[in-house]
């Protein structure tokens, strides 16, 4: 009686150990559908994300093409505001070329009286001398008349020959320049109508809208304003779609990962924990079985109920003691990381 009092005693402490054991299952599984919880909702919230940022290579392609739409109306806008500052530039070269072909248009309207006035005095001067020597009955070396009643007089101030010459020459010069000057003033006068015509083209080209040409240079510049503007938001907005993409392709590579892990979560502890927690309460449930039978002094219960514990799971669990230690090792160290 005293060595089935102490099989009893060993198998009820067997007992303790597989229900201590199994509580010990019981908070692992837990634990483990806790973080597998924790898991799944980590990877819905990344495919969520995923699932929001699927466009995000569009939306850089998209600012950059509009980026580069606004560039292109930012440079015509400046080519025109540069064309209406070579406008204004040559406006001011037409205004100083006509002031000074009127000043030279002056002053060689005045030569040209001057010369006259000189050649005629010269003319009259040379008649003068003539009539000095004339003689009443001698004929005029110019006429032939042998009568002069009415002799030129001698003109003051008229000029020398020598004078007069050097006059009609400076005259010519001053004429010259007055027609080059004509044709310099001319000639920029059709540059600036050439310039005025390309600017009001690229005006309806840049915006059809603008009709008053005094008003266009005034749009233009607040159109500019509105474009740099533009510029700055559409800069900011392909730096968030580019770390749009970054954050996307991040998710792409950790979301593999998550699956992965959860994958050997479930495939490795979950499943070793879950599998021997039922044999433990099967076998907790035999031992039960032989003690009661040995509490009940039936032999013929006592037997039967051994013969089914050792058969079934005794040996069972001693084959896969070691294995068992090594998967309890391996649990530690995922409760301590835990």
């Amino acid at each position: 009686k005293l060595a089935e009092y102490d099989e009893l005693k060993k198998l009820q402490k067997q007992i303790k150990e597989l229900e201590k054991q199994i509580e010990i299952l019981k908070g692992r599984e837990s634990r483990y559908q806790e973080k597998k919880a924790q898991m799944q909702a980590q990877l819905e919230q990344k495919r969520n994300l995923l699932e929001q940022l699927k466009d995000a290579e569009i939306k850089v392609l998209k600012v950059t093409a509009e980026q580069k739409e606004v560039s292109v109306r930012k440079e015509t806008a400046e080519d025109i505001l540069i064309q209406y500052k070579r406008y204004q530039r040559q406006k001011k070269s037409v205004e100083e070329a006509q002031k000074a072909y009127l000043v030279m248009q002056e002053e060689c309207t005045e030569r040209k009286t001057q010369l006259a006035w000189m050649e005629r005095a010269f003319l009259d001067e040379q008649a003068g001398i003539l009539a000095k020597v004339l003689k009443t009955g001698e004929p005029c070396p110019v006429c032939g008349s042998v009568h002069h009643p009415c002799p030129a007089q001698m003109t003051e101030g008229a000029p020398e020959k020598e004078e007069l010459e050097k006059y009609r020459k400076e005259t010519a010069d001053v004429e010259k320049k007055t027609n080059d000057a004509s044709f310099k003033a001319n000639e920029k006068l059709v540059q600036l109508k050439a310039l005025e015509e390309e600017i009001q083209k690229s005006v309806k080209s840049f915006d059809s809208s603008i009709q008053e040409e005094e008003k266009s240079l005034a749009l233009i510049g607040q159109q500019m304003d509105a474009l740099e503007k533009s510029e700055k938001e559409l800069q900011k907005k392909l730096e968030v779609a580019k770390e749009a993409v970054a954050e996307k392709q991040k998710l792409e590579a950790e979301i593999p990962e998550l699956e992965q892990m959860q994958k050997k979560m479930l495939d490795g502890y979950a499943a070793y924990a879950i599998t021997h927690m039922g044999d433990k309460k099967e076998s907790c449930r035999r031992l039960k079985e032989v003690t009661e039978a040995m509490a009940a002094n039936d032999d013929q219960k006592i037997r039967e109920a051994f013969a089914v514990y050792f058969s079934s799971y005794a040996n069972a669990f001693t084959s896969a003691r070691d294995e068992e230690d090594k998967m309890d090792g391996e649990w530690r160290n995922e409760d301590e990381a835990g």
